[in-house]
Formats: C-alpha cells, structure tokens, sequence
C-alpha cells in the first residue's frame, strides 16, 4: 500500500521532465521550463533516477530508481516538485503509462514466485493495486477505462487482449501482434505484426486487415470525429 499524500501545485505549463547525469555522479529528475529558465532538480537522491513519466495533469511524476545495494530498481511516485517521494511495491517494475486522471498508474513487474511479467493498475492516492493480467506491454484507451496488453510469445510478438482492470482480458482477433494503438477516440484498436489490422475491441472477431509496415493514427483537423490510420506504406484491403 502507498500512503495517501496531499498533491502539491503543479509544475508550470510547458515543462519539460527528464534525467540527467550532469553533475557526473548520479542520475537525477529535472524539471525545466520549455519556455526558458533554470533546470530544477526534483529527485534529489543518493541513487540513480530515470525515465520520468509526468502525470497528464503536472501533478505527479514517477521514475525509476537504480539501487545498487539491493541489485535493482525501484519505482518511486512523487508530486512534480519532487515532494512524497513514496516507492511503489513492484518486483522489477516498469511504468507503462498514466490513466487521463492523472491518479492511476499502469505498471509491469516480475513478481519472482509466479516468474510472469505481471500487469497492473495502481491508485497512486490510496495504494490499491488491481491486477490487468499477464503481458510484455499495455497501454491505456483515451477514456482511461480499458487497457490493451499483448501477452507472453516469442521473438517480440504475443496475442493482444483488452480488459477493464480487475476483469477477464479478451482476446482480439488471432494473429499474433508487435505493436498497437488507440485510435483518438477510443473505438479502433490497430495491432501490427506480419500485418496491420484494425480491430473494434467490443466485436474481436471483427476487423480490417492491411499489409503494412509501421502505422499510428492520426486524427483530420477538419473532420475530428473520423481518426485515420498513418501508415509508412500504402494500405491495401485484403
């Protein structure tokens, strides 16, 4: 569990969070203004601090920490400003991506008695953690309710399930997948492996299939409400 903490103010508009060795010891968090000024330091620590994951709102801010005497990283949530520094109980932990809230926070670990890459969501405020399901990676739909996972395979590819946390994953479609994405509003899943295909998460049996290589989406100006699908190669239908 993870002690509930007042959130400070958040950092300014245009920040930009990032790690940095340049003091020549350690790794630190620092928090510069995009528009100019002085870099702060925010992680002030002994040890190593990396990959810094700002929450959506600027409140929050969580990295990992390097601790050579205990042979791995933790993974530590702090408000922007560096302030409640708390660790997070993972094995091993990788963090995946904040929910819109900017309080829920997905993450990977290994815990080592089930030897799984095990994936989870938790509340940042209270603590609870809810477990998604077993997965290399995942990433959150743009309403934060669902999250895609692609599970354990081999050389880089797995089957792409979504699920509501604490709930039974789904399988989408059959083929095994590298990559995904969220269309902007949430009703297309696109998944690549030897093909690119567009999926509607709640029909996983129904979807669109192209021979592509790299794709993300992409959202039209003009028409906001029709996403599209970026490609580096001409999609065609098969």
């Amino acid at each position: 569990m993870v002690a509930a903490e007042a959130a400070a103010p958040p950092v300014a508009a245009g920040t930009i969070v990032y790690s940095s060795a340049g003091d020549g010891e350690d790794w630190e968090i620092y928090a510069f203004p995009a528009a100019g000024g002085a870099a702060a330091n925010i992680s002030r620590h002994r040890d190593s601090d990396v990959r810094p994951l700002l929450s959506p709102d600027g409140t929050r801010v969580v990295f990992a920490r390097g601790v050579d005497r205990l042979g791995g990283e933790l993974l530590v949530v702090a408000n922007a400003d560096g302030s409640a520094q708390k660790a997070l109980p993972f094995a091993r932990p990788q963090a995946l991506g904040w929910a819109p809230d900017s309080r829920r926070l997905l993450v990977r670990d290994w815990p080592a008695r089930e030897k799984r890459h095990r994936v989870s969501v938790v509340d940042v405020v209270t603590g609870v953690r809810t477990e998604v399901g077993t997965g290399v990676t995942a990433g959150w739909s743009p309403d934060g309710q669902t999250v895609a996972l692609i599970g354990p395979g081999n050389d880089g590819l797995g089957p792409l399930y979504v699920a509501n946390p604490g709930a039974e994953p789904k399988r989408i479609g059959s083929q095994l997948t590298r990559s995904f994405a969220w269309s902007p509003d949430g009703r297309r899943l696109a998944s690549g492996g030897s093909t690119l295909r567009i999926h509607d998460p709640w029909a996983p049996n129904v979807g669109e299939r192209y021979s592509v290589g790299y794709f993300k989406w992409i959202q039209d100006v003009p028409t906001p409400h029709v996403p599209r699908v970026s490609t580096s190669l001409s999609a065609t239908a098969a």
